[in-house]
């Protein structure tokens, strides 16, 4: 594989703790390689732990530095934006998906804010209260990276569809018939979403979700002439 060293990273999920720890691994094995490198991270960044405000402002920081860094979107981060941008019918299930300690990270308590106004009430605060560049950082991520042999997404892909008839649904909520697959997708599939005890390695895909709001252990892979490496925490 030619070009850069590729690092992905999985779900954070709000754990600001082991981002950090990991990001101080990732950058001593760059270090050491003395090779260009690109690291993309593979989504999910917010709800579930509890600092997701810090997570979002370390990637923010990332993001301004000079490394070659690649922002995919999530679920969690997609049904997050869409109750900003005004789908009412989404926040039940994103509140169940974690949502209330990522309002918690922002100083938003959606269970005091005025009834009567419901929705547009947390709306509003959240428009108040969540830094412009946050926002602006998680409505510019991308839905899926290709780099050479490998394909990095959220989520996963539909088997039945080539890669190019993919949706961005496809790419953040893919799981039964992506996890059932055996054969090839075109390109070996690097993802999160599914959580796995160790990283899952098969022929056609690398699967990197290692339940870190839960299990303390975030995971990075390292792809470089063919070969992984996982870096954990």
């Amino acid at each position: 594989m030619g070009g850069p060293v590729l690092y992905a990273v999985g779900d954070i999920h709000g754990r600001q703790d082991l981002l950090s720890r990991l990001m101080e691994k990732i950058d001593a094995d760059i270090a050491h390689s003395g090779k260009p490198s690109r690291i993309v991270f593979l989504g999910d960044y917010v709800d579930r732990g509890d600092r997701s405000r810090e997570v979002v402002e370390t990637l923010h920081t990332l993001s301004q530095s000079v490394r070659d860094i690649v922002f995919l979107r999530g679920n969690h981060e997609d049904i997050m934006l869409r109750f900003i941008d005004g789908d009412d019918d989404v926040l039940e299930d994103w509140l169940h998906f974690g949502g209330t300690t990522t309002l918690g990270s922002y100083g938003i308590n959606p269970f005091a804010l005025d009834f009567q106004k419901g929705r547009e009430a947390l709306r509003d605060s959240m428009n108040s209260k969540i830094p412009a560049h946050h926002l602006s950082l998680l409505r510019d991520t991308v839905f899926s990276h290709s780099v050479d042999d490998y394909l990095f997404v959220h989520a996963g892909v539909d088997p039945t569809k080539t890669i190019q008839a993919q949706t961005p649904e496809d790419f953040m909520w893919s799981r039964r018939n992506f996890m059932r697959h055996t054969g090839t997708y075109g390109k070996i599939i690097v993802y999160g979403h599914t959580i796995h005890e160790e990283p899952e390695v098969t022929p056609h895909r690398i699967g990197i979700d290692t339940g870190a709001y839960a299990s303390g252990t975030l995971t990075c892979v390292r792809l470089s002439d063919k070969t992984h490496h996982f870096i954990t925490t």
